[in-house]
């Protein structure tokens, strides 16, 4: 007999308990049969059954609970004095606990909150939690409402330009990322189709997240399987466990519709992708495959294991989850293992060296694999003066990535000393961190140790500043082309993508003429501007503005018509 512990890590479902058991083969079977009749009865006809009409009530005008039990006044709910019915305040079982959400539910919890938390029982708090819950899923249901009837307008422009930006334009009103727009606007859209859902997200009978599985579980189904599997589920939605609707929904979708799960895969494997984030240390990295093969997943999985297995074997003095990091980053730039363990894991000077994993195949040109990690590329790192002397502890910037700490930031400088190539420049700025002048030198500097040499290499570095305010045009060129030491200053200044929610390394985008050449706008410091190809082919979109009334303060207006300053970048300083 064994027990295993659910994908999500909730617990398993027990008979009896708060969670109910999974349904049984002949339930699931009673379930499959229910969902053939409902399509055989349902033809062309979209509205729900009887049975769902508890859940499209109009949760101000007139709940369930309050037509199955008395009623009470505001005064009466609000007091909480314990003589209305069902008991005081929020207690299990009491009109307040059972109350959906609304205006008197609010009224309610503010007075809560004035006479402090503090002062409820465990079983009142546990009302209030859940309170707070059930207008937390309906200002969901009314939040995503809204964003399904913006897309709806924007699609019925019928104008491919104008649609293909929605996200876009959600992710400037909402401030989020364009990705995670889009991944709203799908959910807005599923949901619209899936009556009960809805309804019952906006009654508080279950959460966004478990309105967003049904969404999403029977978003590639046409419209009436998708209101069928719906049906099956909703009523015991509020009582199971994410990983338990998960389970009844992914059977549900199965039995209808068994070519679902392969449409699902092949969605997915068209994004496919890499990521590279920060975590939350503020000083570890994230580098994670996204929507892979599940064959070449586990076939890497398995060779890394065995690799860090062999680490171990060998003496490593480590955890295998370091060493599986440490081949993972090994197998990725071709250098040793152990120069990616902890400092704590690290081998003494005089141990004998743990044995490395076989290559699969020699590298290139007979040289041996790197034995220090070396940077090939592109790396665009910003820090201050000071930390780079050590002088300072200050944190600094990798363009892409985020903020980085001292230590990091050292580190990598180090790794691009070593490249002779490597471009070095000096940002002075402002107590705001805007950079107000700029210079690059044609000499990689000296070791920050010799401080004479540096100081002699400062020196030589010409300062020019960025223009700010009313421009002064010194930079300005005739002529549409962009000089590079135009197309440098700009970066600088900018930092990223001028789009206010756009976080693409200015570097890899493109610059923009705010006011199209044509028309005359300048080539110059105060109307070029960083714009990612995306951002760019939405600002030239039906509906959508930019402005630069001066250099490095741009104004952008999506299609909703309000507007959205963006300033110059800030440097670490």
């Amino acid at each position: 007999m064994t027990a295993s512990q659910p994908a999500d890590g909730s617990e398993p479902a027990q008979a009896g308990g708060l969670y109910p058991a999974p349904p049984s083969a002949e339930e699931m079977a009673e379930q499959e049969a229910i969902l053939a009749d409902y399509l055989a009865a349902i033809g062309d006809d979209l509205e729900p059954p009887g049975e769902c009409e508890a859940f499209l009530h109009d949760p101000d005008i007139e709940s369930p609970a309050e037509q199955d039990g008395p009623t009470t006044s505001d005064d009466e709910l609000i007091t909480h004095d314990g003589t209305g019915p069902g008991g005081p305040g929020f207690e299990s079982g009491s009109v307040l606990d059972l109350m959906p959400p609304g205006p008197v539910l609010i009224r309610a919890l503010d007075d809560v909150e004035r006479q402090g938390l503090d002062q409820l029982s465990d079983n009142e708090l546990a009302g209030v939690i859940l309170a707070f819950r059930r207008l937390e899923s309906r200002g969901a249901a009314g939040m995503l409402a809204g964003v399904a009837e913006l897309d709806r307008r924007r699609q019925a422009t019928g104008d491919w330009r104008v649609t293909k930006h929605i996200d876009g334009e959600m992710a400037i009103l909402l401030t989020m990322t364009r990705r995670s727009a889009s991944t709203l606007l799908e959910f807005a859209a599923s949901l619209s189709r899936l009556p009960a859902t809805a309804a019952a997200l906006a009654a508080g009978r279950i959460d966004r997240v478990k309105a967003n599985l049904i969404a999403y579980e029977t978003g590639l189904l046409d419209a009436d399987l998708a209101a069928a599997i719906e049906l099956l589920v909703i009523e015991d939605a509020p009582t199971l466990t994410t990983a338990g609707l998960r389970a009844r929904l992914r059977r549900a979708v199965l039995a209808a519709d068994p070519e679902a799960a392969r449409r699902r895969v092949e969605q997915a494997r068209q994004d496919a992708r890499v990521e590279l984030s920060d975590e939350r240390s503020g000083g570890t990295a994230a580098l994670a495959g996204r929507d892979l093969p599940v064959a070449g997943a586990l076939a890497a999985d398995q060779r890394i294991n065995a690799a860090a297995k062999a680490l171990k074997a060998g003496g490593a003095k480590a955890t295998l989850p370091q060493l599986r990091a440490a081949v993972f980053l090994s197998l990725l730039t071709g250098a040793d293992a152990l120069e990616f363990l902890p400092a704590a894991a690290q081998p003494a000077p005089d141990a004998e060296p743990a044995a490395q994993p076989a290559q699969d195949a020699e590298p290139a040109d007979g040289q041996v694999p790197a034995s220090k990690p070396t940077l090939r590329g592109s790396v665009h790192l910003t820090m201050p003066l000071a930390t780079w002397l050590g002088a300072a502890r200050s944190p600094g910037e990798i363009a892409g990535f985020g903020p980085a700490s001292a230590e990091t930031c050292q580190e990598l400088a180090d790794w691009i000393a070593q490249n002779p190539g490597s471009r070095w420049c000096v940002s002075v700025t402002d107590k705001a961190g805007h950079a107000v002048g700029h210079g690059c030198a044609r000499r990689p500097p000296p070791p920050a140790t010799d401080t004479a040499r540096l100081a002699a290499w400062l020196a030589r570095l010409k300062i020019r500043p960025i223009e700010a305010g009313t421009c002064t045009h010194a930079r300005e060129v005739p002529g549409y082309r962009i000089p590079e030491s135009l197309h440098h200053i700009v970066k600088i200044r900018q930092k990223t993508c001028s789009n206010p929610v756009c976080a693409w390394p200015a570097q890899l985008c493109d610059d923009d003429h705010t006011l199209p050449h044509g028309k005359g706008g300048r080539t110059c410091e105060c109307d070029l501007g960083p714009v990612c190809r995306t951002c760019h082919q939405a600002k030239q979109a039906p509906g959508w503005r930019l402005e630069q009334p001066s250099p490095g303060v741009l104004i952008w207006q999506p299609p909703h018509g309000r507007r959205y300053t963006v300033k110059p970048g800030v440097y670490p300083t």
